[in-house]
């Protein structure tokens, strides 16, 4: 997804951000089943206080365009967290999905919901990724200009998948 001759381990990535939410969940006063809606707010601070990578942008950037002169701007993607490696926006959907005693049983029914649930959430993200390279400039942003060639979306959620 980054290009002919780059290789982006999206398994390590994903295995790496399960433990950045779980370090944000141990860091809660009441650990609760979910994790609060800070959370893509905890996990931008996180970023920005431990990586190298910088932010690319503030957690839940609204992206917006305009689509003729004159006309009131839309949104067509939000990213809950971003970074930058390099030419490649990486995108960040953070979500917080409940867990039903069912899952942790292994009961069918409930992980089927589950990862419909999910799989909806990787569709959206992916989405969301298509309408920013279909339209890599807007009213509020401008990805060519920020020097972005490529961008890699992402799903975390609140509990291993």
């Amino acid at each position: 997804p980054a290009g002919d001759h780059r290789i982006v381990d999206l398994a390590a990535v994903g295995d790496f951000l399960q433990g950045i939410v779980d370090c944000l969940r141990l860091e809660e006063e009441a650990p609760r089943q979910r994790v609060s809606k800070s959370l893509e707010q905890r996990l931008g601070d996180y970023f920005g206080r431990e990586l190298d990578h910088p932010r690319a942008f503030e957690p839940s950037k609204k992206f917006l365009v305009q689509d003729a002169p004159g006309q009131r701007s839309r949104e067509i993607a939000e990213l809950d967290v971003s970074v930058r490696v390099g030419s490649v926006l990486v995108a960040i959907d953070a979500k917080a999905i409940h867990v039903s005693p069912g899952y942790r049983r292994f009961v069918h029914a409930d992980l089927r919901n589950r990862w419909q649930k999910f799989e909806g959430y990787v569709e959206h993200a992916d989405e969301q990724a298509e309408k920013l390279e279909g339209r890599p400039r807007g009213t509020s942003y401008d990805l060519l200009a920020d020097g972005y060639s490529h961008v890699v979306t992402l799903v975390c959620s609140t509990v291993p998948e």
